[in-house]
């Protein structure tokens, strides 16, 4: 089923799923105008997972229920273009997980981790981070995800950047977009192109930089992305 709220920053909504012991259960949220944050509990209200994949594009909450029951995904939002912001989400009907369905969350949970361990920017949490963006990025390569893969390798290239490691960053970076326009995800281009750019403008190429936010504008302006573009122009001032 699918269905279209609104939300602000202040209070959370509930989504509630009925599912058996075992059965997969997956909802995608469309996050165009708020940064949308997950938590899902169990029926006895414990914690069975987080999802904050991305701050833009879809926001994929898949997970194998534990035990039978109802659970309550609990959506907040962290930021938003406007107040209240409109949502989506589409909640496919639960059935039993199979072996791939294991290996593809596992892959997904390798990402959220690896974006958590990252944020940390200590050597050995960017070590990490990098050792599980490979693990997923073989899985996605394997499957032919072209998207994930791409999302796989920002994350990646952020580590490695964070690490000082510049040039493996943006062979990465340039990976990702290439992978992302084979998916059609203008968002997810449009990241890995701005990322490239911040790349440049810090080793002092400030041509190539202008260059690259520029295309970077022009994808997410034709994508109607309002958050990426202000966020690109920022960028650019900093040109100057």
């Amino acid at each position: 089923r699918s269905a279209r709220s609104h939300i602000d920053t202040k209070s959370p909504q509930l989504w509630l799923i009925q599912a058996e012991a075992g059965q997969l259960v997956l909802a995608e949220f469309d996050q165009s105008q708020a940064d949308l944050a997950i938590v899902v509990r169990g029926p006895g209200r414990g914690e069975v997972g987080r999802f904050d994949f991305s701050q833009f594009g879809p926001e994929p909450v898949e997970f194998v229920a534990p035990t039978a029951g109802v659970f309550t995904l609990e959506v907040r939002a962290q930021m938003t273009l406007r107040s209240p912001a409109e949502y989506s989400v589409k909640i496919a009907p639960s059935r039993q997980a199979t072996e791939d369905d294991l290996a593809r969350i596992n892959a997904e949970r390798l990402i959220f981790s690896a974006r958590r361990a990252g944020d940390q920017k200590t050597a050995e949490s960017l070590a990490a981070a990098s050792d599980e963006c490979r693990q997923a990025i073989r899985y996605w390569r394997q499957s032919a995800n072209n998207r994930m893969e791409a999302y796989a390798r920002v994350v990646l290239a952020d580590a490695l950047r964070s690490s000082g490691r510049i040039t493996e960053a943006a062979e990465n970076y340039d990976a990702a977009g290439e992978l992302a326009r084979r998916a059609g995800d203008a968002l997810l281009l449009g990241e890995a192109i701005n990322k490239r750019g911040s790349i440049e403008l810090n080793l002092g190429q400030i041509e190539a930089a202008d260059l690259s936010y520029g295309r970077a504008l022009d994808v997410w302006r034709k994508a109607g992305f309002q958050y990426g573009a202000m966020a690109v122009l920022n960028n650019r001032a900093l040109l100057k």
